[in-house]
């Protein structure tokens, strides 16, 4: 099969879905367990990491759309730039989650162009 395969594609894009997964997790994690000791930041990683949970539940639905991937990876660029500039912390937790959100932006800005590219050849 050739790399624009079909079960390749079904493949990339249940590997996009779990890494949106595994971060909403972190997040939640943060949440639950690590942020109660500093004030605020409970709502805001739980905030993020239901964010993180709209992509996989919308992709079982016909609302789902190829801009997503798009969205998805900027909202992981943000949250990293935010980290970066806000002093970096939980500096072990913020380095898995960046390789995470890495591959996670990487991997939806190359199937959102994938995608498009598939719709736009007849």
């Amino acid at each position: 099969m050739g790399v624009t395969s079909r079960s390749d594609t079904g493949l990339l894009r249940r590997l996009f879905l779990s890494l949106s997964l595994t971060l909403a997790c972190i997040h939640l994690y943060l949440a639950v367990f690590v942020s109660p000791m500093a004030t605020g930041s409970v709502l805001q990683f739980g905030l993020i990491g239901v964010a993180l949970l709209v992509g996989p539940v919308v992709s079982r639905t016909r609302y789902w759309h190829p801009i997503l991937y798009l969205l998805g990876a900027g909202f992981a660029f943000y949250l990293g730039v935010l980290w970066l500039l806000g002093g970096m912390a939980y500096p072990l937790i913020g380095a898995i989650t960046g390789v995470t959100a890495t591959a996670f932006a990487l991997l939806g800005l190359f199937l959102f162009v994938r995608t498009e590219a598939r719709l736009a050849s007849p």
